[in-house]
């Protein structure tokens, strides 16, 4: 029997290399695509045939489907800086909305994909500043996550094409560009750590983060190839929930450094997180995997504490960077905008 072709989108990111592993090790052949945007190429394991471009390139996508019978399709490309996204909406929609349907729809033509697994946001919940009765507050990001699962079941509806929709929550972990986007409370705190810096606390410290490491979630992903995950809306990352205070007791702990703290102004966060362990455990067929948060914190920090200094990246398609949305304020990788 031979082995089952995948394509891995953003496999030179966090969350695609680590899928791109799982995938090897359960007997996959792997195609790997990524622009190198947020990525690095020292990510892609070294048994995986990579291509450097794209998923916003037609011919190049289009190209690959002709090339390779996909048989999967794990959808994890696309930036994540979900509060900057206001300032750089052409780019977001472009990179996570248009990028997406070129591969839906190149999959439909395929008629060889058994499963198209995308790595959506929690997001798609919408955000909330914690005050009762609060509306969600919506972001590019995830209006685009959104979108695009919209045209999944679209594309299920009219064309059959089998999906999977995976609401990723507060993912953190090795390979994880740590600063690329701070409402991931966790990446955050470490990253400000291992470059020396106080670590940011919300609400004294008191606000409960719900999150989990790399090593619990891309096996998960990786068996959406499982039947029983077809069709299905499952939120990961929701795993284990800590007060920020506590999670940066730890941190400190594992760098064996002081701990510096200091407080900010809350910054609006994912208004419904959730995970369905017992589903995912149905779906798994054999208990979830599992890893305490003091030893996932510490290898994370570890880890981030031996990373050369890495330059902020800035991006090309910004529109409005010198202004915010009426009274409110982004928080990028770069800096903090507060509105006039």
């Amino acid at each position: 029997m031979k082995n089952p072709l995948s394509l891995v989108t953003g496999s030179a990111g966090f969350i695609g290399s680590h899928v791109a592993e799982a995938l090897l090790r359960a007997g996959h052949t792997v195609i790997g695509l990524d622009d190198l945007s947020g990525g690095a190429i020292g990510n892609n394991p070294p048994d995986m045939q990579f291509y450097l471009g794209s998923i916003t390139d037609t011919i190049l996508v289009n190209g690959l489907f002709e090339q390779y019978p996909f048989e999967y399709i794990f959808h994890c490309a696309g930036h994540t800086a979900e509060l900057f996204s206001h300032s750089i909406r052409p780019y977001h929609y472009d990179n996570i909305l248009t990028g997406s349907v070129n591969l839906i729809h190149a999959s439909i033509v395929a008629g060889s994909v058994r499963n198209f697994i995308f790595a959506s946001s929690s997001s798609v919940h919408g955000l909330t500043d914690g005050t009762p009765g609060d509306p969600s507050l919506i972001t590019p990001y995830a209006v685009a996550k959104q979108a695009v699962e919209w045209d999944l079941r679209c594309a299920s509806q009219q064309w059959g094409l089998r999906h999977t929709i995976l609401r990723l929550h507060n993912i953190f972990g090795e390979r994880q560009n740590l600063g690329a986007d701070p409402r991931n409370v966790v990446a955050r705190m470490i990253h400000q750590a291992s470059r020396g810096e106080a670590m940011t606390l919300t609400e004294r410290g008191e606000r409960i983060v719900s999150f989990a490491h790399i090593s619990e979630i891309a096996p998960l992903i990786a068996a959406a190839v499982r039947p029983e995950f077809h069709l299905q809306t499952i939120g990961l990352g929701a795993r284990h929930h800590l007060s920020e205070r506590t999670i940066a007791e730890m941190i400190a702990a594992a760098l064996n450094i002081p701990l510096r703290i200091r407080s900010v102004p809350s910054q609006p966060f994912i208004a419904v997180p959730s995970e369905d362990t017992g589903l995912l455990t149905q779906l798994y067929g054999q208990p979830i995997p599992d890893r305490t948060p003091e030893e996932s914190i510490c290898s994370t920090a570890l880890w981030a504490a031996d990373l050369p200094p890495l330059p902020n990246r800035l991006f090309d398609h910004v529109d409005t960077f010198n202004r915010t949305p009426r009274g409110g304020s982004i928080v990028s990788p770069l800096n903090t905008v507060k509105a006039a």
